[in-house]
């Protein structure tokens, strides 16, 4: 490559691509074994460790089994507790000087809805932890075994995998074969991992709607999107806005016994409000109109101006199975399924989207067998508002938290309050807030031990109901009520980061009636 600085002046670039330590420091004589007097393996699909671009005549093959039965193949679906899997290894090795000494390696990564969570190697009996993010060092895998001589051609052996190890694991798992030349440390290994699925497939059925593990999988991921802040990938209680897009990629992998059979796929989205109250909702294939209350003459509400819309989802009564919507039919129900599907928020029949969200996919047979995942996706709708009293320089107006409450004793009128910051404040030194507001219109504040009255309701002489040095990804405080004081009280919480001019809190409040 050729640079220019300056008229008349050239700089000369010479680009090298370095790739695995010691790479060309191999001996290469003509003491290799080549591959016409040994055969020729199927198509190659070896790759030097950290050199992509460099071809290799290294091929990586054989199956996964679980040990005493039937089930065999490239990819399994497996319970680690109670499987013993096998993988059967073939290896065609590339050009091995005579009397190399040859380790056999494996390591595998762990994905979980679509992201890499961690890595292991395999001494043979134990998976180890290897951190392979950004730059693998190969060096560091362990070998399962050693070959004094070099390798056969091909190399053909069982490894007993240990999966009793990820008993408390979830998710996907791709495991790579590979050797390493002890002399140099060039590793090669497949380009095409075996797949583990931990099965987390329930199933079910309309005539005892009793819930029975299954060998299944059902996986994928969420992604949200908004504007300001890309596409991300949803994990576990993450907090979204309402208005933010949210996609779901599916991966269904069915009862081996269920292939072949017509199905149906659906999609189930469970909802908790902010104090409690659950609803569920199953979506169509198919929009059908939103019916709205008629407007009151000469009204000029906006809702009431707005037209009619259609939407995809409708209430659905929990166990119901009969009524449940489908978004796709197979008349063959395939070996894997993928999808991908909007998960709109907006077009729910609900007065407000902040809450707890829990989704479920799954597929149903026509004899009214339904198969889904047991644990559901989570993630929250934000429920949270922003009130400054001053330049706030320190929060974005646009962060999403979410507050939630519940009455967990009466009498004594016991309210947990839980709260998940937005991670954009999380570490930071902050202060919590609760405040109660009579159903008179008087104002209490919580000061950490007694109610007190808020006599100016002024944001920037609220007490502090708790202090933190470094605010945690969940807030848990458990507050009475002043009902001695009155007999409906409105409660609201939130934070506020040290040094801020501004305080994040719920909404809509938390309303409590006190009983006769």
């Amino acid at each position: 490559m050729t640079i220019k600085l300056s008229e008349g002046f050239f700089l000369k670039v010479i680009i090298f691509i370095i790739c695995s330590p010691n790479l060309f420091a191999a001996d290469l004589t003509p003491t290799f074994k080549m591959l016409d007097e040994l055969g020729t393996p199927p198509t190659y699909n070896g790759q030097i460790a950290n050199c992509p671009l460099v071809v290799t005549q290294a091929y990586f093959g054989g199956q996964l089994s679980i040990q005493d039965t039937s089930i065999a193949g490239k990819n399994l679906i497996v319970r680690p507790a109670e499987d013993k899997v096998i993988l059967h290894s073939v290896i065609y090795p590339d050009f091995i000087p005579v009397g190399e000494i040859v380790d056999i390696v494996m390591f595998t990564e762990r994905y979980v809805y679509g992201e890499l969570i961690d890595s292991f190697t395999f001494d043979g009996e134990t998976w180890h932890p290897w951190n392979n993010f950004g730059w693998k060092d190969f060096s560091q895998l362990l070998p399962i075994t050693t070959y004094e001589e070099g390798l056969t051609y091909p190399t053909v052996h069982d490894y007993p995998l240990a999966i009793n190890q990820y008993s408390s694991l979830e998710g996907e798992f791709a495991i790579y074969m590979g050797y390493r030349l002890r002399s140099s440390g060039v590793t090669f290994y497949s380009k095409e991992p075996f797949r583990l699925w931990i099965a987390n497939g329930g199933i079910t059925s309309a005539q005892d709607n009793k819930v029975v593990a299954e060998r299944a999988y059902i996986g994928g991921y969420l992604e949200v999107y908004d504007a300001s802040q890309g596409r991300s990938l949803i994990r576990d209680a993450t907090i979204i806005k309402p208005e933010d897009e949210i996609t779901l990629t599916g991966k269904i992998i069915p009862v081996n016994a269920h292939l072949g059979q017509p199905a149906q796929l659906f999609i189930v989205l469970g909802y908790r409000s902010p104090d409690g109250k659950t609803a569920y909702f199953t979506k169509s294939s198919q929009a059908t109109l939103v019916e709205k209350l008629p407007c009151p003459i000469f009204s000029i509400e906006p809702e009431c101006l707005a037209p009619a819309t259609t939407s995809s989802w409708q209430k659905w009564v929990e166990n119901d199975l009969n009524s449940l919507k489908m978004i796709r039919n197979y008349d063959s129900l395939p070996e894997q399924i993928t999808l991908q599907e909007v998960i709109d928020i907006h077009e729910l029949p609900l007065d407000e989207p902040g809450g707890e969200y829990y989704l479920y996919l799954g597929y149903q047979l026509n004899n009214g067998t339904l198969v889904f995942n047991e644990k559901p996706r989570q993630f929250l709708i934000s429920n949270t508002v922003l009130n400054t009293w001053g330049y706030s320089y320190y929060y974005p107006t646009d962060r999403p938290a979410y507050i939630q409450m519940e009455l967990i004793n009466e009498p004594p009128a016991l309210v947990r309050i839980t709260l998940y910051p937005d991670n954009y404040t999380i570490n930071t030194s902050a202060r919590l807030m609760v405040v109660a507001m009579t159903g008179e219109g008087s104002y209490y504040q919580w000061n950490g031990r007694k109610w007190v009255e808020w006599l100016d309701s002024e944001l920037f002489n609220l007490l502090s109901a708790r202090s933190y040095t470094n605010l945690p990804e969940v807030v848990k405080i458990t507050v009475p009520l002043p009902v001695s004081l009155g007999k409906e009280f409105f409660l609201y919480s939130g934070y506020s980061i040290t040094g801020a001019s501004s305080i994040i809190y719920n909404d809509l409040p938390f309303d409590y009636v006190k009983p006769d």
